[in-house]
């Protein structure tokens, strides 16, 4: 069985030396799609992945803004306060949350 796969391999390495541009091509191919396999990982495994560098981390809620204001012509318009001051920190963690609400 070893015999059969080196005699496999040399001639794997014959025929590859033969044709060299496609050889090139190939490896070159598999490099670039290892790369960006590789990139692409790398940035989605620290964003969505990895947890946040807090303490307490999975205490972590979002408050959002109660939506549009009655009338408004854009969704972007949030109800609520005129001024830009939020009235409450943007994160509290849980614990906070429920005293609060």
């Amino acid at each position: 069985m070893l015999e059969n796969f080196l005699q496999d391999l040399r001639y794997a390495v014959r025929s590859l030396g033969r044709r060299p541009l496609v050889t090139t091509v190939a490896v070159l191919s598999l490099a670039l799609g290892i790369g960006a396999n590789t990139a692409i990982f790398s940035v989605f495994e620290r964003l969505l992945l990895r947890r946040l560098p807090v303490p307490a981390a999975e205490e972590i809620v979002n408050i959002t803004s109660p939506g549009p204001k009655p009338g408004g012509t854009s969704t972007g318009d949030s109800g609520g306060r005129a001024d830009p001051e939020l009235a409450v920190p943007p994160f509290r963690t849980m614990d906070e949350w429920c005293l609060h609400r």
